[in-house]
């Protein structure tokens, strides 16, 4: 039998999607949440990942198929299938590798009973997101989330503090000690089993005066970060957060009691860039002091990104992969990843002065490494599964 949605499993698969985002999640009572579904690859105007030297047509069908291959993972018996509800949509920002798919993969009248958001639902133009989600999905509830350092709030209301074993939790910050602040948005326990939750951490971060993000926006500062909780297990989604969110995120929830370590699963922020992932290596003293990679300390750390992205980040970055290779607690596994990295450039001496002979540049290829980083440019589709058993 194929695993099935509400069999009290854990089902949490991170899609391929090309130099993109998209998170489908069903929790161990059923309930079902996507975070963000957005690509920019399969753009018929611009078509870079797909293979030049085919026809438009050619090109065409290849794009329909990799679609064609998401809607499948999205509507499997574990998923939406039978279902076609979405319990949670969380958008982490506007950007068009977050948002731009969801009219191509989501069947139309899909109920979403719960849409978050970052910033202005209106600024959700990739792909006619906004457009489409209130005129061809039946939306029930939707939520602008603000957690930053200057407010917790949904569509501008003070979010209030309630403890677990009150029967109002969610869209609630929790006053129970492990879990204190985090905003509780779905209730995913399972009758007598481990407890499930879904929590939103961060939303909308402003910048510290300090913290240099490398040419970010103001958009992937803003990501929601989505935590799930279930028994001792936490999966964090980062979104394209960067390093101004991590020092949100541990300043909020590590300055009396650590919740935010030893994580079981990392999603690398922005896709394995360089503006995320603050590490106690850094040169940068302000970054070094966040040191939230060290902190995190995961057993998988998960990048979406595809094997080849370009633009001016070049992604995945291997020295950002080099970072998470510290974390004691890694899972072993002996495999190769495609990445970028910066080859710096070469000096020598001409007419007795030190003189530059190459500049330095971003070289793409594949890397060794024995620890459990892994890419869905690389795997495909990456299935974390869990039980009341083993968390």
């Amino acid at each position: 039998m194929p695993p099935k949605r509400g069999d009290g499993k854990l089902y949490i698969t991170f899609i391929s999607m090309g130099q993109g985002d998209c998170t489908i999640v069903s929790l161990p009572n059923g309930k079902t949440m996507m975070i963000d579904c957005g690509t920019s690859r399969w753009d018929t105007d611009f078509n870079t990942g797909v293979n030049r030297n085919q026809t438009k047509d050619e090109q065409t069908q290849q794009i329909a198929q990799l679609r064609q291959g998401v809607i499948n993972v999205i509507y499997e018996p574990r998923f939406l299938d039978g279902y076609d509800t979405l319990d949670a949509l969380v958008l982490t920002h506007p950007d068009k590798d977050h948002c731009n798919e969801l009219a191509s993969i989501l069947k139309p009248g899909i109920a979403i009973k719960s849409l978050y958001h970052s910033t202005n639902i209106g600024k959700y133009t990739h792909g006619a997101a906004d457009w489409w989600l209130h005129h061809k999905a039946n939306v029930t509830n939707e939520y602008a989330v603000i957690v930053n350092q200057n407010a917790k709030t949904i569509n501008g209301v003070d979010i209030p503090e309630v403890r677990d074993d009150d029967n109002n939790t969610i869209n609630r910050r929790s006053k129970d000690a492990a879990t204190k602040g985090f905003v509780k948005i779905l209730e995913g326990t399972k009758g007598a089993g481990k407890p499930c939750h879904v929590y939103i951490l961060a939303s909308n971060v402003q910048k510290y005066d300090n913290v240099n993000d490398q040419d970010t926006r103001v958009f992937n500062r803003g990501s929601v970060v989505t935590l799930i909780v279930y028994g001792s297990q936490k999966f964090m989604i980062c979104g394209d957060a960067t390093t101004n969110t991590e020092k949100f995120i541990l300043a909020q929830y590590n300055a009396d009691v650590n919740r935010i370590v030893n994580l079981e699963v990392v999603q690398v922020g922005h896709h394995g860039s360089q503006t995320s992932s603050s590490h106690s290596t850094s040169n940068d003293p302000e970054i070094s002091a966040i040191s939230f990679v060290d902190k995190v300390n995961p057993r998988i750390a998960i990048i979406s990104a595809a094997t080849d992205s370009g633009g001016s980040l070049k992604l995945p970055r291997y020295e950002t992969i080099e970072k998470y290779l510290t974390c004691a607690r890694l899972n072993a596994l002996n495999h190769n990843i495609s990445c970028w990295w910066y080859v710096p450039p070469t000096y020598g001496v001409v007419n007795s002065k030190r003189t530059k002979l190459t500049d330095g540049y971003p070289e793409l290829g594949q890397k060794n490494i024995n620890k459990h980083i892994i890419s869905t440019g690389d795997e495909g589709a990456i299935d974390i599964v869990r039980e009341d058993a083993n968390v």
